[in-house]
């Protein structure tokens, strides 16, 4: 099956690219999920900016790696260049003990 295009949101997401709105402002504006204006935009020959193409600094992560942590301890820690301030499972690293778990009463 083909894909349908919709030539009237082609033109606004053109637009809108033309007038400098970002991919995320424009799939609120236009109601679409952003992958659907980035279909757009790529039809209409649109390059990102290459600092949003990369999730990692990657040179950054080598020399950490050089500087003899492990894989361990990057996970581990908030000084690793991939998962720095949080802990595993993404609750920010303030030095203090999380607080403790309250059930309702019933």
């Amino acid at each position: 099956m083909a894909r349908k295009t919709n030539p009237e949101r082609r033109a606004r997401v053109a637009e809108l690219l033309d007038a400098g709105v970002g991919l995320a402002e424009i799939a609120r504006t236009l109601g679409v999920s952003i992958p659907t204006v980035w279909h757009y935009a790529c039809g209409l020959g649109y390059q990102p900016d290459q600092k949003f193409n990369r999730r990692y600094d990657w040179e950054e992560v080598q020399r950490y790696y050089d500087a003899g942590h492990t894989v361990r301890k990057a996970g581990s820690t908030s000084d690793s260049p991939t998962r720095r301030g949080t802990t595993r499972s993404g609750e920010e690293t303030c030095g203090h003990a999380p607080a403790p778990f309250l059930s309702p009463s019933c």
